[in-house]
């Protein structure tokens, strides 16, 4: 009887590690954008590819909206049907470039894949249970001249006493090589009041080029919401751009990035944990945004939308396809949006081999490595494991001693 209740006992604690494990994104897509440089009519074949990761029978809808109304776009087919034995579908479509734009700068085409609700099933179906991820394309508009983008401040936000560290991506959409570029970076309190001056790097930058202007604070402050007003100088010319941020305790946790069995040149899943620190549901999802060091945009890929209950964790899943990536050095953003409007930054550098990938956090001593969240789970069961053979080893004993 008491071998039965150890043998119990054992399948139990086994059952709970099996449970608690955190299910997959059911959808994605690869590439997450596609950036091209605008050619006056010029034609592009291009491609996505669909990912059914949990080998469902599934329809999806196919939308496009975007700011660049110039540029056609010729699709064969809205409504893709996806097969269980289908784990990814590719979707080929041409894009025609206009005469010229009206503006420069960068135009954004957005591609939405929508899963469609199951004829079949007679449960309703409301918006928050769409699954729907979206992939990019960007074309480059140059301006005649000396001509900087800023694409606004990136933030890796931390607690009340560590470094924040801000991020200014900025981009030559002239025709003229930019001699010096560098940013001085103002953080401002609740009330306005300046409270440090932070300079980053300087740069130089040929045209259709971009950099990464990088500057660390250490936030000596109370936790709250602040502001930050990075001031781009490049040449005889000026810039601005300006993000509020946050410095304290997140509604949301990340946990950490998981890439296993990651191998350079195939379709890495990326799984980012999360844990709420909320008292009410929350839907959230995750972009991951790679660049290289020269800060060209070489992955940018998003997860599903999923609900996170309050306490708990949660695991997104993202597809990056690192076809003709080099090993290597990147920078890797990490952006969580939950709630109306809210969102949790993260700056990572990543370093590429033939058959891993290392993160560690930006400005930051500590080192995230991916996989970890595959050990943690390890060792918990291999915890279970000892208990087990630890009350088995008991019950020998005490009934030898019998």
């Amino acid at each position: 009887m008491r071998n039965n209740k150890v043998l119990l006992i054992a399948m139990m604690a086994v059952m709970a590690v099996a449970l608690l494990s955190p299910a997959a994104s059911a959808l994605g897509v690869t590439p997450g954008r596609t950036t091209i440089e605008f050619a006056p009519n010029s034609e592009h074949e291009l491609s996505f590819d669909i990912i059914n990761d949990q080998h469902k029978d599934v329809k999806v809808m196919i939308g496009i909206e975007g700011d660049a109304k110039d540029a056609s776009m010729l699709l064969k087919e809205r409504i893709i049907a996806l097969k269980p034995d289908e784990e990814r579908k590719k979707i080929s479509y041409k894009l025609k470039m206009p005469k010229e734009f009206e503006t420069p700068g960068t135009k954004e085409i957005r591609i939405s894949i929508t899963e469609m609700p199951d004829e079949k099933s007679d449960q309703p179906v409301t918006v928050g249970a769409m699954v729907g991820v979206i992939t990019q394309v960007r074309i480059k508009v140059p301006e005649q001249g000396k001509y900087l983008q800023i694409e606004g401040i990136e933030v890796s936000e931390g607690q009340a006493g560590e470094y924040t560290t801000f991020l200014v991506p900025v981009n030559n959409l002239g025709t003229e090589n930019i001699n010096k570029v560098k940013a001085n970076i103002t953080i401002l309190g609740p009330t306005n009041e300046p409270i440090a001056t932070v300079e980053t790097q300087e740069e130089s930058l040929g045209p259709m080029k971009r950099a990464m202007l990088k500057a660390v604070w250490p936030a000596n402050v109370n936790p709250g919401k602040y502001f930050a007003v990075a001031y781009v100088a490049y040449d005889e010319k000026t810039a601005r751009a300006e993000k509020i941020f946050n410095v304290g305790k997140a509604t949301i946790e990340i946990l950490g990035i998981d890439t296993k069995n990651f191998q350079l040149g195939g379709i890495a899943k990326m799984d980012v944990s999360l844990k709420s620190n909320w008292n009410e549901k929350l839907d959230v999802f995750g972009q991951l945004l790679i660049k290289s060091l020269d800060m060209d945009v070489i992955g940018d890929v998003k997860t599903s939308t999923e609900e996170l209950e309050p306490g708990r964790e949660k695991v997104l899943s993202a597809y990056w396809d690192t076809a003709g990536v080099k090993e290597g050095k990147y920078y890797l953003t990490l952006r969580v949006n939950f709630g109306e409007g809210m969102y949790l930054e993260k700056q990572f550098e990543t370093v590429l081999s033939l058959n891993g990938m290392s993160i560690s956090p930006l400005g930051l001593t500590g080192k995230v490595t991916a996989g970890a969240s595959g050990n943690k789970g390890l060792m918990i069961f291999l915890i279970v494991v000892l208990i087990i053979i630890n009350v088995g080893w008991f019950v020998y004993m005490r009934k030898k001693k019998q």
